[in-house]
């Protein structure tokens, strides 16, 4: 593990061009997929603090809010993913490794996230609080390689 944090290459972003408030608006994750499930989801990263990574994820389910405020440690592996680890029994059935990507204006992102024991594989495609939601699908089409995105799963998408 490593802590260089700031090193952005190509599609590749750290936690730094991640901080602030982004909203979902597309994804291949059954959790924000599942009809009806989740109507809304907003996404904020703050700034590491104490070597640890600090976010929220504000949401509404089935038409209530719902808040879950997390943090991690703030280390990089050696394939450039971050690595979300639960706490207590969750440990090692929690551990996944996120991947961040931005678009070359950095108003869009892909969270992606190979999947762990309890947490379904998947990519979350957000858009920073201040880009404009209409163009954002053209973006995504004309960048989605370097957001790590195949053909195939840019297909999958499930638009909210």
């Amino acid at each position: 593990m490593t802590d260089n944090l700031t090193t952005t290459t190509g599609g590749r972003a750290t936690i730094f061009d991640m901080l602030g408030r982004w909203h979902l608006v597309a994804t291949t994750n059954g959790y924000f997929t599942f009809p009806q499930r989740v109507d809304r989801a907003e996404f904020v990263f703050e700034p590491p603090a104490n070597g640890r990574i600090r976010f929220t994820i504000e949401f509404e389910l089935r038409g209530r809010s719902r808040t879950i405020r997390a943090s991690t440690p703030a280390r990089v592996s050696e394939d450039g993913n971050y690595r979300w680890r639960g706490r207590g029994a969750l440990l090692l059935a929690s551990r996944s490794g996120w991947s961040f990507a931005v678009t070359s204006d950095g108003a869009v992102a892909a969270l992606r996230n190979p999947g762990s024991m309890v947490a379904e594989a998947g990519t979350l495609i957000v858009r920073r609080d201040e880009a404009a939601p209409a163009g954002v699908r053209r973006r995504i089409s004309e960048e989605y390689p370097r957001l790590g995105l195949t053909r195939q799963e840019l297909t999958e998408l499930a638009w909210r």
